[in-house]
């Protein structure tokens, strides 16, 4: 590894110490948008394979959690208030979620390194907290009764939250 590349790593893994992920403004590392997505162990606990569907994303965001974070809490509204300043947007509403059993409008189930959900309205954000991240997935166009699968998560999911909507703060 070159010198440049172990002061990155370095500076990422410092990063998610404190709380905030380097890599973005936003208070997160961008990803990828297209499954599967390797994570190394300087973004989350160990290196990893992440695989999901659909399988083309808008974008996939990972973010750190906690007190002085986006997601101080699990709270749905914590959760929401964190995706809408991630992605810079206002006014998504919640569908349902998995803690671990599944509410609203979502069922399916989730255990260990992923789960399967399905719903009957559009969905344009999941949001896995694992561990000390929250994983979330941005679908510009949301699929219409539809599903979301994931497995490889370097760590066991907490609970998933799904919301749709959402306008831009700026026009």
């Amino acid at each position: 590894m070159t010198k440049a590349k172990r002061a990155a790593a370095a500076a990422l893994v410092g990063a998610f110490v404190v709380g905030r992920p380097a890599g973005c403004d936003a208070q997160a590392l961008d990803l990828g948008t297209t499954s599967p997505l390797t994570i190394t162990s300087a973004q989350w606990q160990h290196d990893a394979t992440l695989q999901f569907e659909p399988e083309k994303a808008t974008a996939v965001r990972l973010a750190a959690t906690g007190k002085e974070s986006l997601f101080p809490s699990q709270d749905v509204d914590a959760v929401k208030s964190g995706i809408e300043a991630l992605f810079g947007v206002t006014g998504l509403s919640f569908v349902g979620e998995c803690n671990p059993d599944c509410t609203g409008e979502i069922t399916g189930a989730g255990s260990g390194h992923g789960g399967q959900f399905m719903f009957d309205k559009r969905i344009n954000y999941v949001a896995i907290h694992a561990g000390d991240r929250e994983l979330v997935f941005y679908y510009k166009q949301a699929p219409v009764t539809a599903g979301f699968f994931v497995i490889g998560m370097p760590q066991d999911y907490k609970n998933v939250r799904l919301f749709s909507g959402g306008r831009p703060l700026s026009p």
